[in-house]
């Protein structure tokens, strides 16, 4: 019990200092670049919409009852992923989403959230297990095999 409590702080941390990360970001976008092209066909400001309500959504869900069952933050992420595909283009380009897509986009340069990385290897890890990814993962990690050309956690 103490270590998923441990977990599930550690993940809210983790989102928030990367919604932090990302209000920095949009912050300094200046205004002559939210035109600009962003990702794909999308503009930095249509960009930044799309990710701003991939923010509000664990955030709404989260003060509602719960509708469905969700063991977890890699619950919810394969969930949004599994109905992303379902979008067509819209599934790759929100593989991608995050602060530092839209930095690179207008030329700023930042630095994950120490408490995202810390994170990270975990939520991804279960995502891998749960795609069946999970021990190629961790032949790779530990330096034994190479992982495919394009591999990619998401899918």
């Amino acid at each position: 019990m103490w270590a998923c409590q441990e977990r599930s702080t550690a993940i809210r941390d983790a989102f928030r200092d990367s919604v932090r990360q990302l209000v920095d970001v949009v912050e300094q976008v200046p205004p002559e670049d939210w035109e600009k092209p962003g990702l794909g066909e999308w503009t930095v400001r249509e960009l930044v919409t799309h990710v701003m309500r991939g923010v509000e959504s664990p955030v709404v869900y989260s003060g509602q009852p719960k509708a469905v069952d969700m063991d977890g933050a890699a619950t919810y992420h394969l969930r949004a992923i599994s109905s992303l595909r379902s979008m067509g283009k819209v599934a790759e380009r929100a593989r991608q989403r995050a602060s530092w897509t839209i930095a690179e986009a207008v030329g700023v340069r930042v630095e994950p959230p120490s408490s995202a990385l810390n994170a990270s290897p975990a939520l991804l890890g279960e995502i891998a297990v749960s795609h069946g990814d999970g021990a190629m993962l961790a032949m790779a990690l530990t330096g034994r095999e190479a992982l495919p050309e394009g591999f990619n956690v998401l899918g």
